[in-house]
């Protein structure tokens, strides 16, 4: 038994995130503490202490490097882990990553760290980006360094930051696709039998919002039969978030139909018939992975991280990232054949099995973490 300290940046996503990998912690008998921003008062924290979870608040900014406020949310990571005992450190997210890993082996734990993705830094290509993303490699070699294992959800992230001499040859990694989907939970619906297209993701340019609704105005004119979903939570922190504004005239222009941000996403997901991700790079996008297990045809971009989760012509097809025309082709396509949507799905419910089981998932990030009896092999 080990006791594991979880430590992530939005206290409000941890069940969503993080609760199937806790719940199999739990059962193989370890002691859990999850830290996390905004977890006091929660239901989230409520439910967590029910299963016998202790949780921690704690301050964390999501966005930015400010020496101050870095060094503050360091030092109270490094108090928890000593004061609770923690034997191994468990983060995910970026700044959780960079500062639980160093609390984590400051306070005499085994760090390890998943890669969720690597965010608007590593997608775009402004002054202020590359900036930011100089400053995370040299914060990410300092994290990697204190790591036991990296654990990363695609080869080309491992490969990426390599590249940028983030990732140190001594540093062991895995590969552990995604954070895996309960597919108990995200039973298979019906298909709708009319096109509805629906994209859930945070509304960031990053993840391609506006080529959806660009993509969505020019094949409504064709196909006006055709519905676009769009749910998500506005994130007025990150820039070149999509703003009020957009939302607002694409919704008047009857292009996009704006569900807000579901805290089910199933209702969404049985309202669609083909689930659609334009994004410009992830790690394994969740979101892709519960359409997979709710029988779902999927859309997305041939780029790191969402290449993993469509075999084209199979259960779906990849376009360019940050391009509309292929975006609106597919899609076209989608909506001229109904007869293929049944079989995509089915092909996607069987990948959904085969690959990103959670049970799967879980026991594989807990052989890196050597929690199980078989421990897995890692492996630069």
């Amino acid at each position: 038994m080990s006791r594991i300290a979880i430590v992530g940046n939005n206290g409000s996503l941890v069940l969503n995130f993080r609760g199937d990998m806790i719940q199999a912690f739990l059962r193989a008998g370890h002691d859990v503490l999850v830290c996390a921003p905004g977890l006091e008062g929660t239901e989230v924290e409520r439910t967590l202490r029910d299963w016998g979870v202790d949780t921690q608040d704690i301050f964390l900014r999501r966005q930015g490097v400010n020496p101050f406020s870095d060094l503050r949310t360091l030092t109270a990571l490094y108090r928890t882990f000593r004061a609770w005992g923690a034997e191994a450190v468990f983060s995910y997210n970026a700044k959780p990553v960079i500062y639980g890993s160093v609390a984590g082996r400051l306070a005499g734990a085994r760090p390890y760290a998943m890669m969720t993705g690597l965010g608007y830094a590593f997608t775009v290509s402004t002054w202020r980006a590359r900036l930011v993303r100089a400053m995370m490699v040299a914060l990410y070699r300092v994290a990697y360094e204190s790591c036991e294992a990296v654990i990363f959800q695609n080869p080309d992230d491992r490969a990426l930051m390599r590249d940028y001499g983030a990732l140190p040859a001594s540093t062991d990694t895995a590969i552990v696709r995604g954070s895996g989907v309960d597919t108990d939970h995200f039973r298979p619906v019906p298909l709708p039998d009319r096109p509805v297209f629906l994209c859930a993701a945070r509304l960031l340019a990053e993840k391609g919002i506006r080529e959806y609704a660009e993509a969505a105005r020019r094949v409504k004119g064709h196909h006006p039969e055709a519905r676009f979903l769009l749910a998500g939570g506005i994130d007025d922190v990150v820039p070149n978030s999509v703003t009020r504004n957009e939302l607002e005239g694409w919704e008047q222009k009857g292009t996009i139909e704006y569900l807000g941000y579901l805290d089910d996403v199933r209702a969404g997901l049985a309202e669609a018939s083909i689930y659609v991700l334009p994004s410009y790079r992830e790690g394994t996008p969740r979101s892709v992975l519960e359409a997979l297990s709710m029988r779902r045809p999927v859309l997305t971009t041939d780029v790191a991280g969402c290449r993993e989760t469509v075999e084209p012509g199979e259960n779906g097809w990849l376009v360019p990232p940050r391009t509309v025309d292929d975006l609106a082709e597919a899609m076209n396509w989608m909506i001229e054949h109904p007869e293929r949507w049944g079989e995509m799905g089915r092909a996607s419910r069987q990948l959904a099995l085969k690959r990103f089981d959670v049970e799967v998932i879980n026991k594989s990030i807990m052989e890196v973490m050597d929690l199980s009896p078989s421990s897995m092999a890692v492996g630069a």
